[in-house]
């Protein structure tokens, strides 16, 4: 199937032949096999036009985008990666919580904030999207997915945080943060 995918950074319009993520999961030996490229696309929110690519297939993350689970007493949330930053924040919000770094818009996937690893305007204090992951899910080319973090598979943590989707296709478990004030003081 072929779609047009636009980028944020008004890169001109591309048709390209995209692949449903359960197609993606069940054909990657054959994709392998054919020499075939994929690469993961977001909400097309990058910058310039690191969300296309021009040898292969796109994979639309935004079918894959379900908030599997919150722990309210740990802030721990376990989402897949086509869930919007907006949606997320419109879920833990009620809780008491907010996403420690948010880039400039809050409808880029939270795929898109881990390939891109980025940043908010506290960057001197948080740093960056990645810094504050706990643990991702990575399904490689391979068909394997392999459990990532600090302590376990290490390499392909730090490959992935900012590797613009070239180590696999991931989904995550961020850490989320209470937020410290619920109203504004106004005079």
């Amino acid at each position: 199937m072929t779609r047009n995918f636009d980028s944020f950074g008004r890169i001109e319009r591309h048709e390209r032949a995209s692949r449903s993520f359960e197609k993606v999961r069940a054909g990657f030996a054959a994709s392998a096999a054919e020499e075939t490229s994929l690469l993961a696309f977001g909400n097309g929110c990058s910058y310039g036009d690191s969300c296309h690519n021009d040898a292969g297939l796109l994979v639309p993350m935004r079918s894959v985008a379900a908030i599997e689970s919150f722990d309210p007493a740990t802030g721990i949330l376990q989402a897949q990666a086509g869930v919007l930053l907006s949606e997320i924040i419109g879920f833990v919000a009620p809780h008491g919580y907010f996403l420690p770094v948010t880039p400039g818009t809050r409808f880029v996937t939270l795929g898109g904030a881990i390939a891109n690893d980025v940043h908010g305007k506290n960057h001197h204090l948080r740093g960056t999207f990645g810094c504050q992951l706990e643990s991702l899910e990575l399904l490689r080319s391979d068909g394997v997915q392999y459990h990532c973090s600090l302590h376990e598979n290490e390499g392909l943590f730090a490959a992935t945080i900012g590797g613009m989707g070239l180590t696999g296709v991931e989904k995550s478990a961020p850490g989320i943060w209470p937020i410290l004030m619920r109203c504004v003081a106004s005079r």
